[in-house]
């Protein structure tokens, strides 16, 4: 983990002996503050937090960040 990303690899064996398929990602994770920023600097505003995709509220423990975002008026 570097600052707010996080780098991993997949490798994806074939049965076919045609080799490994290694894909690089990187995932950039935002508190809610930089999400809002960013949504901001593009023209869009928080309309809905939820803490998990069960639609609870966001709350200082919840495993997940959610947003629902719309054009700023």
């Amino acid at each position: 983990m570097n600052d707010d990303c996080v780098t991993f690899e997949e490798h994806y064996n074939f049965n076919d002996d045609s080799g490994t398929l290694t894909s690089q990602s990187t995932l950039r994770f935002l508190d809610l503050d930089g999400i809002e920023k960013l949504a901001a600097k593009n023209g869009l505003v928080l309309s809905e937090t939820f803490g998990n995709w069960k639609r609870e509220p966001l709350m200082r423990d919840s495993p997940e960040i959610i947003v629902r975002l719309k054009k700023a008026v």
